[in-house]
């Protein structure tokens, strides 16, 4: 009894003190990510990480990712605050047409996520470091047809990924 107290005293505290718990995964989210707790790590010039982001397309037609420029899908960094989901960080992607990524019905793809947060206050988009540490997701820009005038941006619950927790790491 005396254990599961201090347990349940020990959770209230690192809870209390900014250290949300590690979110439990959503096995229903098309896009998952390959771990439910990451750091960002303080450099010279900005705070890192890494994600490994895998989406399966639930949809039953093609799904079509939008490049950001010519490289990988368009994505986003939400963060939890105040019961809602805010934007808070993604890359600057060019807004040119570029052949998007088809997925197919049931197929899977897999994308690695690398997150450069400025350290500098004049550099924007970036995660205040006040603020890292928190309940995130991933989004990802995902339309019903190639074109994109034509298609539809798919409902949000099949473009956001489970839930995981960031905290800060200094170096």
């Amino acid at each position: 009894m005396l254990v599961g107290h201090a347990t349940l005293v020990a959770s209230v505290l690192l809870t209390g003190c900014g250290f949300p718990t590690v979110p439990e995964r959503n096995p229903e989210a098309a896009l998952q990510t390959d771990r439910l707790d990451y750091s960002l790590v303080l450099g010279e010039t900005d705070w890192t990480a890494t994600i490994i982001a895998i989406y399966t397309n639930t949809t039953g037609q093609t799904a079509f990712l939008p490049r950001c420029g010519t490289g990988g899908p368009r994505w986003v960094l939400q963060r939890h605050e105040d019961s809602n989901w805010e934007s808070v960080f993604g890359p600057v992607c060019p807004d040119i047409f570029s052949v998007p990524i088809a997925v197919k019905p049931g197929e899977s793809r897999t994308d690695t996520i690398a997150i450069h947060n400025p350290v500098s206050t004049r550099i924007v988009p970036r995660i205040r470091p006040d603020k890292i540490t928190g309940t995130y997701r991933l989004g990802y820009s995902i339309r019903s047809a190639e074109d994109p005038l034509l298609g539809q941006q798919l409902p949000e619950a099949l473009r956001v990924s489970n839930e995981f927790r960031f905290v800060r790491e200094n170096q």
